[in-house]
């Protein structure tokens, strides 16, 4: 996790507080956009895979989902500095 007074970023997510926008990978959206977040749990046999889904005005790429390593605990975790990142950014509150 890196947080400076112009950005938060973590994994392949950034979102920069004075341009407000999100940027999730290669795709860029401006916060306004992010419509949805949330962390989820999937089971595949023995093993469970953790993620968090971020969902946004996009009907090319409406929902986009961060893998995590670490269990549950990160994946929400994650989920919750996203969300104050977007407030700070002056996007939708969550909570």
């Amino acid at each position: 996790m890196e947080e400076t007074p112009e950005y938060f970023k973590q994994g392949k997510v950034t979102v920069e507080y004075k341009t407000q926008k999100i940027k999730i990978g290669k795709q860029a959206y401006d916060v306004s956009q992010v419509t949805g977040i949330s962390s989820n749990t999937k089971f595949n046999g023995r093993r469970e895979r953790n993620h968090v889904q971020i969902e946004v005005d996009d009907l090319r790429h409406p929902v986009h989902f961060i893998p995590i390593i670490g269990g549950k605990a990160r994946a929400d975790q994650l989920n919750q500095r996203i969300c104050v990142a977007l407030r700070k950014a002056g996007g939708p509150n969550f909570y």
